[in-house]
């Protein structure tokens, strides 16, 4: 790699983490296990109804999901198989960490958990749903957003896929949490 693609790939990646931390900051995100940064916001859309029977209404508490682009970031460099193998172990810990949190009156609180990412959903077998962002100036800045996270975190990774990811929105309920993330004594 020259010095002038390496230079401009470490502004790159200085600036998507200053943005990174303004934004944690400003959204008053908190970290829950190893890998995910929570928040939390009132519902301001139409009721919804989820497949389990939880109905979201206006007003409702909503938790908010992002994982954390640093962590991302130093999984890097030790193979894709690795690297998804320990990606998956790391968000497993998260979602049992936020399973746990779920269970104390705080987090009772929370009827069901939103995030939003460009990744395929493989997390529909386990209490997930999901679907495409409706159009409009959100969902072009996530495109721009995400092209540039998968250009800092993950260079080799940008010619795969997509040119522009679709950002997609998905959700678990407080149930489907528990269902599949609270570990159970043995």
């Amino acid at each position: 790699m020259d010095g002038g693609a390496g230079m401009s790939g470490t502004l790159a990646r200085r600036c998507a983490a200053a943005w990174d931390r303004a934004y944690h900051r400003y959204h008053r995100l908190v970290p829950m296990g190893p890998l995910l940064q929570v928040g939390r916001e009132r519902w301001d859309g139409a009721p919804r109804r989820f497949d389990d029977g939880t109905l979201l209404e206006a007003g409702a508490e909503v938790g908010t999901l992002h994982l954390d682009n640093r962590r991302l970031a130093a999984l890097a460099g030790s193979g894709r198989q690795r690297i998804a193998a320990r990606f998956g172990r790391l968000l497993r810990e998260s979602l049992q960490a936020l399973a746990e949190y779920s269970t104390t009156a705080d987090g009772e609180a929370v009827a069901a958990w939103r995030g939003t990412t460009w990744m395929q959903p493989h997390g529909l077998t386990v209490g997930f749903t999901t679907e495409p962002l409706p159009p409009g100036w959100r969902r072009r800045l996530l495109t721009l957003h995400f092209a540039l996270l998968r250009a800092c975190f993950a260079p080799a990774a940008y010619g795969r896929g997509p040119a522009s990811p679709e950002p997609r929105q998905f959700w678990i309920t407080r149930r489907a949490l528990l269902e599949h993330f609270l570990r159970r004594p043995q």
